[in-house]
């Protein structure tokens, strides 16, 4: 029915006392749930973290970010016991006991010292002044080196890094069968670069070198690795043979040895290549070491065109990947599994940087492990010798795991399911791989997990440097040579690079057809 006209309403206009009262607190109980309506109907964001550009809250610090990952201990050996590089480690006295329980999924804790200011750049000069003795009362070595903490520039006590050289060298040789004569370790300086202040994502660039110098492109490799890390953060390894030519190279016109080796000191001429090499990068951030294959027989890999002691490379597939991670260990150097690191030989040289940033930022945000391979055949299909084994491009994480840290002895040295015979099938012990040396390394890094690319085959190219001068030696994704040269710029070993290449744009994913005896492509060779 009808509702009642209620009595005693006020005038028009007008509101008594306690209505104003009421109205005022309906209103505030209503504000109240609105808001909390509003809290909880407001879309959430689902997003990506934007990336963060303030350096201490991106830096890498074991102190503030529970995300850092710190360098897996390389392994502690005695005489009678040596043992080996694990994830599962817990610390260096038990290593052994982890490795053949495989049931300890606790890692080593490495502590970084703390740093109080920024070390110096890559490009500045070394420390003079004080005699050998000063230095000795203020801690130093007779380098002017502060020794026990390379966080700020400085390097750790020299016992401790002949500790490491001896476990180093000890386990290099058990991976490869005692086949390698050390004529010099040397660890280098870290300058703390991941903690300057332009460095915002605290991020390292590696730049890893295999097997004999030939001839190193100073002035080129310089302005591909501080366009590639503008930061001017990034760490050089080397791991040397002990002369700077092979001395019997299969192929007759490549066969310098006699041209451009000091015959009466080999490794003296190779260690002052590498000295001359650190002075030019500014005294900081280059490491090697200097080592002979020795011996005769068969290597236990029985894979690749050289199976024999002491002819056979299968070991720089992974040499300078296994002491780049001492290096790491040794200097106390942060390690994530997103650093960009580029594996190659010393005599390479770009036609372009990389923009290593954005790739670290990128896995960082994702947590892909990313890895780029490069063409060598210049023709559609993708076979024959492709990708090219010269170098490649990858984050840290998968590549460290299946080249460092899967061997176990008794197996081959090489990267984990690199090697076996070439016709292989899914149920093989081995992880399945086949074919043309990197497709091996692309077969079980993409089963491990990583996303395998052909990198952009324009604008990111390389070559190598033929020891007695011829420049364009063999060219690395071909058709960026001629990307390049149109646009005027003029290439060479002793030339800065033409650009950056965004790595992420224009790659073209890599993968291999498994499928039917048909289609498989280790029996039709077609990837």
């Amino acid at each position: 029915g009808p509702m009642e006209e209620p009595e005693n309403l006020p005038a028009e206009g007008e509101i008594s006392a306690p209505s104003r009262r009421r109205s005022i607190w309906q209103k505030v109980v209503m504000v109240l749930l609105l808001g909390v309506v509003v809290f909880y109907i407001a879309p959430q964001d689902t997003t990506l973290p934007a990336l963060v550009e303030d350096d201490e809250a991106d830096s890498i610090s074991p102190e503030d970010d529970s995300n850092f990952q710190k360098p897996n201990p390389p392994p502690s050996h005695s005489a009678d016991n040596h043992h080996f590089p694990s994830a599962n480690a817990t610390d260096d006295n038990n290593n052994s006991t982890n490795n053949n329980k495989n049931n300890n999924n606790t890692k080593h804790a490495l502590t970084l010292a703390p740093t109080s200011a920024p070390a110096p750049a890559p490009h500045a000069s070394a420390p003079t002044g004080p005699s050998d003795e000063e230095k000795k009362k203020k801690g130093e070595n007779s380098e002017g080196e502060k020794e026990g903490d390379s966080s700020e520039g400085g390097r750790p006590k020299d016992e401790d890094l002949e500790k490491m050289t001896k476990n180093f060298t000890a386990y290099w040789n058990d991976r490869w069968e005692g086949h390698f004569k050390f004529y010099d370790v040397d660890w280098g300086t870290y300058n703390g670069c991941h903690r300057w202040k332009n460095n915002t994502s605290g991020s390292i660039l590696w730049h890893l070198n295999a097997n004999h110098l030939r001839k190193v492109p100073y002035k080129n490799l310089k302005s591909f690795l501080t366009q590639s890390a503008p930061s001017g953060c990034f760490f050089i390894v080397f791991a040397s043979r002990e002369a700077i030519e092979v001395k019997n190279h299969p192929v007759p016109d490549k066969r310098h040895y006699d041209k451009v080796v000091d015959k009466k000191d080999p490794v003296g001429q190779t260690k002052k290549y590498l000295q001359e090499i650190r002075k030019y990068f500014g005294g900081f951030n280059v490491a090697w070491y200097i080592a002979e294959r020795v011996g005769s027989g068969a290597n236990r890999c029985n894979w690749g065109p050289a199976q024999s002691w002491p002819t056979t490379n299968l070991d720089w597939w992974n040499n300078a990947e296994v002491f780049a991670h001492y290096v790491a260990h040794a200097l106390r150097i942060p390690t994530t599994p997103h650093d960009v690191m580029v594996y190659t030989r010393p005599d390479t040289w770009y036609f372009s940087a990389i923009d290593s940033e954005r790739l670290y930022r990128f896995s960082k945000e994702t947590g892909d492990q990313f890895v780029f391979f490069i063409r060598q055949v210049d023709n559609m299909d993708l076979c024959q010798e492709d990708p090219g084994n010269q170098m490649y491009i990858h984050t840290r994480g998968k590549v460290e795991e299946i080249c460092v840290l899967h061997w176990k002895p008794g197996e081959c040295g090489m990267c984990y399911g690199s090697f076996g015979p070439l016709n292989k099938n899914r149920n093989d012990p081995q992880s399945f791989s086949c074919g043309h040396e990197f497709q091996r390394v692309a077969n079980t890094l993409s089963r491990a997990g990583a996303r395998c690319f052909f990198s952009d085959p324009y604008r990111f190219g390389a070559s190598l440097i033929d020891t007695v001068g011829k420049e364009f030696k063999q060219v690395l994704n071909v058709a960026s040579r001629k990307y390049w040269e149109e646009r005027g710029c003029d290439l060479g070993h002793e030339k800065p690079v033409c650009g950056v290449t965004n790595l992420l744009q224009n790659a073209i994913p890599y993968y291999t057809d498994l499928g039917s005896e048909e289609t498989n492509a280790c029996k039709v060779g077609i990837w």
